[in-house]
């Protein structure tokens, strides 16, 4: 099965995948992911339509839009619709891009981990923020700080992942909110 095909199949299955808890009307969050063969000439034009979140990094902005710079890239994803974008930006923080909306974070560097993991971390922080109706500057502060900081600060996908308990804690949100 070609994989535009594996992903449209998880896209009209994704109400199933959370028990209930997601339905049509959440978001549908895609993060692509780098090309191994570095072709870019995926089918990502069936994708996208579908998708309302596209979060990336810097890199991956610029070789599925073909632009040469970030600003460029990031008109092009808005121009195919996509209601939300995010773009990591390594040791230069992170940017979401909202309708007309620009919210940027920066971030220092981090010591003595690597960076893997660091973006799904960052992923998994900002939709938490965003599933329970938080405002995107905050979203994006969760994603950065708390998130892709925290796991790129450390050695290995997994060992600087906190819980939502910890986050939660850290920014002074309920950690039983709701998600929307």
């Amino acid at each position: 099965m070609a994989a535009s095909s594996c992903i449209l199949a998880c896209c009209r299955m994704c109400p199933l995948s959370f028990g209930g808890r997601v339905s049509w009307e959440s978001p549908f969050p895609f993060d692509p992911n780098w090309d191994p063969e570095e072709r870019w000439d995926t089918t990502l034009a069936e994708v996208l339509p579908l998708t309302d979140m596209f979060m990336l990094n810097d890199q991956e902005a610029c070789h599925i839009s073909g632009s040469p710079d970030l600003e460029n890239a990031v008109g092009w994803l808005r121009d195919q619709r996509i209601t939300v974008v995010t773009v990591k930006r390594g040791t230069d923080g992170a940017r979401v891009y909202y309708g007309q909306e620009m919210v940027e974070c920066s971030v220092a560097p981090v010591t003595g981990g690597d960076s893997i993991g660091a973006g799904d971390s960052f992923d998994a922080g900002f939709l938490a923020g965003w599933l329970r109706g938080l405002p995107l500057s905050r979203c994006l502060d969760i994603a950065c700080y708390y998130c892709g900081r925290s796991v790129a600060d450390a050695v290995g996908g997994l060992r600087g992942q906190p819980t939502w308990e910890a986050v939660s804690r850290a920014v002074g949100i309920r950690q039983d909110e709701e998600i929307r």
